[in-house]
């Protein structure tokens, strides 16, 4: 299947990424992550949740993610 969800706007896109490459940046942000624990966004959602641009938010959700997780 070459189409994916937005896990944030519900809308549905053609993948232009492998799947491969996808964890690969997904693991630059977040660390050793299953693909059970991602959820693939579009790149305009992508771009209100960047890591680099929004720092604290991904801070937060990190930590509610380990305390979910204990």
């Amino acid at each position: 299947m070459n189409e994916y969800k937005c896990a944030m706007c519900g809308n549905v896109y053609e993948k232009v990424t492998p799947d491969e490459e996808t964890m690969a940046e997904c693991r630059s942000y977040f660390g050793n992550v299953s693909q059970d624990q991602c959820e693939v966004v579009c790149d305009d959602c992508w771009q209100k949740i960047h890591p680099e641009k929004h720092p604290h938010e991904v801070e937060e959700a990190i930590a509610k993610h380990l305390r979910e997780g204990q």
